[in-house]
C-alpha cells in the first residue's frame, strides 16, 4: 500500500466515522423531541413502572417471610432512588426544550455548514481515524461531539479556534500503513454491529412517530393504553400490598 491508497483509505473511513456520528446525532435529536411531545404521559409511565415493581417486590419479601427491618428499607430506599430518577429526568426534560428551541431558530445555512464542518474534522482529527492521540485529544472530541450532537455550531467554531494547535495532525510512516488499515476494518466491524443493534432499539424506533401530526397522536393513544395497564396493574397490587401489611405504600408521598 503506497501512500496515496493510504490517504484515500483514510479519508474514506473517516467519512464512514461521520455518518456512523451523524446516526447517533438523529438518535440523539430524535429523543429529544420525543420526549418533549410526551413528556407528561411517560412521567406517568416511570412512576407506575417503578412503584409497580416496588411493590411487586415488597409483596415477595413479605411471602419469603423476610425482616420487617429489611422490607422496611427496600421501600425507603426505592423511593430515594425515585426522587433522583424523577430528578433526573425532569433535568431532561428541560434540556430537550431548550435544545429544540434552540435547534428551531438556527437556520438551514448554519446547519449545513456544521455538517460539512464536522465532516471535514471526522476525516482529519477525529481520534478513531488519527489512531494516535493524547487524552486531551480524546477528552476534547468527547466535548466537541457533544456540540454536533446540540447543534451548537457557535461553542463548536469557539472550540476549535481556541484549541486549534491541540489537535496536531499526524505524519504516518509506510511501515505502519498496514496496522493501520486493520484498525481501520476492526473498528468498521465494530460500528457495523453497534448500528444493527442501535437502529432497532428506542429512540431509533420511535423516529416515524414524529413524522406528522396523525403519527403523533396514534402515539400519544399507544402511551394512553400503556398508562390504564399499569394503573390497573398499581390498583391489584396496592390491593395485595394492603392485605399483607395493614398499610399503604405511595413512592410519591
Amino acid at each position: 500500500m503506497n501512500r496515496k491508497e493510504f490517504d484515500e483509505m483514510r479519508f474514506e473511513f473517516g467519512e464512514y466515522v461521520y455518518n456512523y456520528e451523524f446516526f447517533q446525532k438523529v438518535g440523539f435529536v430524535t429523543d429529544m423531541y420525543y420526549t418533549k411531545y410526551f413528556k407528561d404521559d411517560l412521567k406517568k409511565i416511570q412512576r407506575y413502572e417503578i412503584e409497580n415493581i416496588v411493590l411487586e417486590q415488597a409483596i415477595a419479601l413479605k411471602n419469603k417471610n423476610a425482616k420487617e427491618e429489611e422490607i422496611l428499607k427496600y421501600l425507603a430506599d426505592s423511593k430515594e432512588k425515585f426522587i433522583r430518577d424523577t430528578n433526573k429526568y425532569n433535568e431532561k426534560i428541560q434540556k430537550a426544550l431548550q435544545f429544540i428551541d434552540h435547534n428551531e431558530k438556527m437556520s438551514s445555512e448554519d446547519k449545513n455548514k456544521f455538517e460539512q464542518e464536522y465532516l471535514e474534522f471526522c476525516k482529519n482529527l477525529h481520534p478513531v481515524v488519527k489512531c494516535k492521540t493524547t487524552n486531551e485529544e480524546n477528552n476534547a472530541y468527547l466535548l466537541l461531539r457533544n456540540f454536533y450532537f446540540e447543534n451548537n455550531y457557535s461553542a463548536f467554531q469557539e472550540f476549535t479556534t481556541l484549541h486549534k494547535d491541540g489537535f496536531p495532525s499526524v505524519e504516518y510512516d509506510e511501515s505502519e500503513f498496514v496496522n493501520i488499515s486493520k484498525f481501520y476494518f476492526e473498528n468498521k466491524t465494530r460500528i457495523n454491529q453497534d448500528y444493527s443493534k442501535k437502529s432497532k432499539l428506542y429512540p431509533y424506533t420511535k423516529q416515524d412517530t414524529l413524522k406528522d401530526e396523525i403519527s403523533l397522536a396514534r402515539e400519544s393513544g399507544e402511551l394512553h393504553v400503556s398508562i390504564t395497564n399499569l394503573m390497573r396493574q398499581n390498583k391489584d397490587l396496592h390491593q395485595q400490598f394492603k392485605k399483607l401489611f395493614k398499610d399503604d405504600y405511595n413512592i410519591t408521598e
